[in-house]
């Protein structure tokens, strides 16, 4: 009979001295909490997973950038690699999906900075005439270059009051040359270019204007 009381009274220490040291335990754990581990101090993986992190779509990336109106028959590869980006890189910095898709007349910024304009004489250059205004099928713009030298048009604009934007594709105008900016759809020629739209944009009394890349104004035309 002695010998089991005390093996109740050894249980019931042994019992006492476990919820004593586990209140002890959650005291301190409560008053003394473990500061939160860095990304250095969790280590080189840890840190370079929270680096390489991806932006959230639809956060337009910071630094230089400059305008590019897309144009038809416009893709994403064949604007990237006019401008030396990949094609992840130029959606990425617009906030856009993979997927996205690509219109004409959409803005998209490019990073860095513009192209420079080609150093020639702005007189080299005018806008002859604006021929069959307001009728589609024969609207066109015709430019030529007087100047000695030749003229690389990419990144070049022609645009209207009311907005309309006409970005030149890589093409160069020789001298003495002329080229012909259509403003309905068709394909592409050593003289002849395509804007691709359905509806005429040229009326009387509008002004034409020919802009170098970095916006200098380089011809003004009014359409008769």
């Amino acid at each position: 009979m002695k010998h089991r009381g005390w093996l109740l009274a050894l249980a019931l220490n042994g019992l006492v001295s476990l919820v004593v040291t586990w209140s002890v335990l959650a005291w301190w754990q409560h008053t003394h909490p473990c500061p939160p581990v860095s990304p250095a101090a969790a280590g080189p993986e840890a840190s370079g997973a929270a680096s390489a992190a991806a932006p959230q779509l639809g956060t337009v990336m910071p630094g230089p950038w400059f305008a590019y109106v897309v144009q038809p028959g416009d893709t994403w590869e064949r604007i990237a690699a006019r401008f030396g980006l990949r094609v992840d890189e130029l959606q990425t910095f617009n906030g856009l999906a993979a997927d996205a898709p690509l219109l004409p007349g959409q803005t998209l910024r490019v990073p860095g900075t513009p192209p420079p304009s080609p150093t020639v004489d702005p007189a080299g250059l005018e806008i002859v005439a604006v021929l069959g205004p307001g009728v589609l099928a024969d609207e066109h713009v015709r430019l030529r270059n007087r100047g000695a030298q030749a003229v690389p048009l990419a990144g070049w604009v022609l645009e209207d009051d009311d907005g309309h934007r006409f970005v030149f594709p890589d093409v160069v105008l020789f001298p003495k040359g002329v080229l012909q900016v259509w403003t309905k759809a068709g394909t592409a020629t050593v003289g002849d270019l395509y804007w691709g739209l359905d509806a005429p944009v040229w009326t009387s009394g509008e002004r034409v204007t020919l802009r170098a890349p970095d916006g200098t104004v380089v011809a003004t035309y009014r359409v008769p």
